[in-house]
């Protein structure tokens, strides 16, 4: 019976290791942009995470569980649970006009509660000048471990004055995460010009 046992458990354990990895966590992901007369100017990006992880940072930074953050426990939450993912570049991939864009700091990240979930805001301070030619932004957000999963919203906010001819599209592109291999992605593709 002991080796039996034993046996099934080797066998159990075995299995699980071939398992394929699954995410822990879940964003609803949003972008906003703000175009003016000379280009883009600003990426506000929008997280909303899932109720169990959401719960996980109540528990941990709403420390008088009022229901919203104080300016102690945003200040906890950037320092212990966001500013590490600098080291992922925020998951954001962006590139202007096909070249990377590295995103070395974001600014105004404001956590929030919203019934049972976390919103995370921030901003990116991405200036795309169109003076001398039309240009081209791609932006993905995913987290390339595939810990979390990530899922862009196809509702996107842009503020542009007349003047800007602009376009905004989804494009699937193909990405390597740790865990799963090639995986599609969707790409928000915004081109702008002058008119």
């Amino acid at each position: 019976m002991q080796c039996r046992t034993t046996i099934s458990l080797a066998i159990l354990l075995m299995a699980s290791m071939s398992l394929p990895a699954h995410p822990h966590c879940f964003i609803d992901n949003r972008y906003e942009i703000e175009i003016d007369a000379q280009g883009m100017r600003d990426l506000t990006v929008s997280w909303r995470f899932d109720e169990m992880f959401s719960e996980s940072i109540f528990a941990d930074y709403d420390a008088n569980q009022n229901g919203r953050f104080e300016e102690n426990e945003i200040h906890d939450i950037y320092n212990e649970a966001f500013v590490a993912l600098k080291d992922y570049n925020y998951f954001l991939d962006i590139e202007v006009d096909g070249n990377y864009f590295s995103v070395e700091s974001v600014s105004d990240f404001a956590p929030s509660i919203d019934g049972d979930c976390l919103i995370y805001r921030f901003h990116v301070a991405l200036q795309v000048d169109i003076s001398s030619a039309r240009r081209s932004v791609s932006i993905m957000c995913y987290d390339p471990t595939g810990y979390i999963l990530i899922e862009s919203s196809p509702q996107l906010g842009i503020s542009a004055p007349s003047g800007v001819d602009y376009s905004a599209d989804i494009a699937e592109r193909m990405v390597e995460f740790e865990a799963f291999g090639m995986l599609p992605v969707d790409a928000l593709i915004i081109t702008l010009e002058a008119n």
